[in-house]
């Protein structure tokens, strides 16, 4: 394997996680199971989605291997794989925290130079 073919082939990777994590609902169901594992019935639930839509966005979490399933019975219940799952979304957070700060500070220095100049 040439290291072209290794390097396409490990940020493939990389942005099949960065897929997983670029749903609104898929942030929330991982926010959720770092509580607790949970049935997909009660995650529909506490995400307002369809069971069917909660199952796609766990099937995708799943694929990533960001969550983990069990089987009891006829229910299915999901869970982080591990820390770093979390870990990785509080960095997100605080990634996105941190540019929407840096965002209102350049509207505000915009607005404020506009006025100047409209003065």
């Amino acid at each position: 394997m040439r290291a072209r073919e290794f390097k396409d082939l490990i940020f493939q990777q990389f942005a099949n996680i960065a897929t997983a994590f670029s749903s609104p609902k898929r942030l929330e169901i991982i926010d959720i199971l770092e509580q607790s594992e949970k049935d997909v019935e009660t995650l529909s639930n506490q995400i307002s989605a369809t069971f069917a839509n909660t199952s796609r966005h766990l099937q995708i979490l799943k694929n990533a291997r960001l969550v983990e399933s069990r089987r009891d019975g006829v229910r299915i219940y999901y869970r982080l794989a591990d820390d770093k799952v979390f870990n990785c979304w509080k960095g997100l957070q605080l990634l996105a925290e941190n540019r929407v700060a840096e965002i209102r500070e350049v509207l505000k220095d915009f607005l404020s130079e506009r006025d100047a100049m409209n003065a």
